[in-house]
């Protein structure tokens, strides 16, 4: 067995063991990156634009949460940290919120879309078009968006009884839960951006 000389892990010289230690973050860096978040959930709530993003990171998020849920299926229970998310081929885990967090937003966004069948011309078995990708990407959006592709999984997951109350209160309200403005709202920025740029 090789001698490491008492050589701190850090110095390895080993590409792939530097770059997992160069991501550990000390006190300051955890600090910052956990005000940065707060900071970017509060404007979020406040109303504020989710930041577009790269239509491939979209994409890369996508392709690894796929293969994620095929080695590792979905347990309500069990957290999965960005560093498997990295594993998986999806580069910006390694970088901060203000680069993650909207790039998840998005993907949250087109992932439940595609869930509820509101993206079916555009998925080829389990493929998806590439302009399914750009569009989630570009789309203005914000919280609100995010919540009504959220509502019919949320409704699905409650009581029927208490969803059946939800909607009615909605409905009386004039509001649709069952056809939410954001599937509307991104199937026509999905059909605007196959005629010309966004």
């Amino acid at each position: 067995m090789p001698d490491n000389n008492e050589r701190p892990l850090s110095e390895s010289g080993v590409p792939a063991i530097d770059k997992i230690v160069s991501s550990i973050d000390t006190e300051e860096k955890a600090r910052a990156k956990s005000e940065l978040f707060r900071a970017m959930i509060k404007q979020l709530n406040e109303g504020a634009p989710i930041a577009p993003v790269s239509a491939s990171d979209v994409k890369q998020l996508w392709d690894a949460t796929r293969r994620m849920n095929s080695d590792m299926p979905p347990s309500s229970d069990v957290r999965i940290g960005l560093a498997v998310y990295a594993a998986y081929g999806f580069e910006a885990a390694s970088a901060g919120p203000e680069q993650f967090m909207p790039i998840q937003w998005r993907h949250r966004l087109m992932s439940a879309l595609v869930e509820r069948g509101v993206l079916d011309d555009y998925k080829h078995g389990e493929e998806l078009d590439e302009k399914v990708f750009r569009a989630a990407a570009t789309i203005p959006c914000n919280k609100e968006d995010i919540g009504e592709t959220m509502m019919p999984l949320i409704f699905a997951q409650i009581s029927a009884e208490d969803a059946q109350k939800a909607k009615q209160e909605m409905l009386a309200g004039g509001y649709d839960p069952d056809k939410p403005n954001i599937d509307r709202k991104f199937l026509d920025w999905l059909r605007r951006s196959e005629t010309g740029p966004l």
